[in-house]
């Protein structure tokens, strides 16, 4: 039988997603062919769950400089609003 909880009910063992996310802040890195790398931050809506702020993604380009990546994290993660 298959469970309703989701991967992060399971991993961190609360039940509920709201519960789950409550505290977790999220970013996504992501590559296309047309514009290379980059960093979302996202911030968490109620009722909504996680929305992209467009207006914030990090472009990092076609090849990531040594260090780079690691700093546009860093800047995702305190732009990322709860």
């Amino acid at each position: 039988m298959e469970s309703k909880q989701s991967i992060i009910e399971r991993v961190l063992g609360i039940n509920g997603y709201g519960k789950a996310t409550k505290n977790l802040k999220l970013i996504q890195f992501e590559w296309n062919k047309k514009d290379g790398y980059d960093v979302r931050p996202y911030q968490r809506k109620p009722r909504r769950g996680y929305v992209i702020m467009e207006e914030q993604i990090i472009q990092l380009g076609k090849k990531i400089v040594p260090g780079q990546l690691a700093q546009a994290v860093k800047r995702a993660i305190k732009i990322a609003k709860l």
